[in-house]
Formats: C-alpha cells, sequence, structure tokens
C-alpha cells in the first residue's frame, strides 16, 4: 500500500543524513538517511527529481556569515522537511539581469539552522515516487 507523501516526509524528521548527492547533470539531489526512533534503526533513500533550484542558507540572518573550518557538526540533521507554496525566490538586481533567475520552491528542509530549498517536479521515498505541487 502506498503511504501518503506527509507520512513519509513525517518520518524524516529529527534524522541523520549520512549522505548526499547534488546531481547536477540529471537534475537530481539524493540524500541516504537514517533514524533511530525506540532503539531501531530505519534507512531511507530520498530522491528528489527534476530538481531545477535548490537554495542554501548556511544558518539564520547575519549567523549565516559565521563559517568554522572545520565544520562543528558532528552529523547532518535534518530537523524538520516539509512541502510548501507559494514561496518565490526572486533575485534583485539593479540592471534587472538576473529576474529571469526568480523560482517557485516546493520543498523546505531545516538542516540543524540551516535551510535548504528545493524546487522539483517529484520526491522518491524509498523507490515510491511520489509528485509535487508545481507552477508551469
Amino acid at each position: 500500500m502506498k503511504k501518503n507523501l506527509k507520512e513519509q516526509l513525517d518520518k524524516l524528521w529529527a534524522t541523520t543524513i549520512n549522505s548526499y548527492e547534488f546531481d547536477i547533470l540529471s537534475n537530481s539531489i539524493t540524500f541516504e538517511i537514517e533514524s533511530l526512533w525506540s532503539g531501531k534503526v530505519e534507512h531511507y533513500t530520498v530522491r528528489f527529481l527534476k530538481v531545477n533550484t535548490w537554495y542554501f542558507v548556511k544558518g539564520c540572518a547575519e549567523f549565516r556569515k559565521e563559517i568554522n573550518d572545520p565544520e562543528p557538526w558532528e552529523c547532518l540533521e535534518i530537523s524538520t522537511i516539509d512541502i510548501v507554496d507559494n514561496v518565490k525566490m526572486v533575485i534583485d538586481d539593479e540592471l534587472n539581469i538576473l529576474e529571469r533567475y526568480n523560482s517557485e520552491v516546493n520543498v523546505c528542509i531545516e538542516i540543524w539552522s540551516s535551510l535548504l530549498l528545493i524546487e522539483a517536479e517529484a520526491i522518491e521515498v524509498d523507490g515510491v515516487t511520489y509528485p509535487l505541487p508545481c507552477k508551469k
């Protein structure tokens, strides 16, 4: 039985990203994820398909500029992952050259205090593909 997407994404909150791949040529982002709930370890493969936008912000507000080397995180933890609607990424420049690169993201992932925004056509969780709401 195919579970609904919200149910699948809810299982990914407070999980650890063991590996990730941003494949620019195939327009995909893949995470290998591990969760530990009640002493039971679960593994998930999450793949975003037909990705046309991804935007990462390292920390909130001015904290995003505080880059430590090496990074103090022991692991990458997904705090939350949600499907979002009406989130526009607008690039504003004086000459209006970059405005053609505006986008509307539909996935929001908090990784600790950082943020990854993605615009994709679908998400695949353990081999099951779910379409995402997209503006055409």
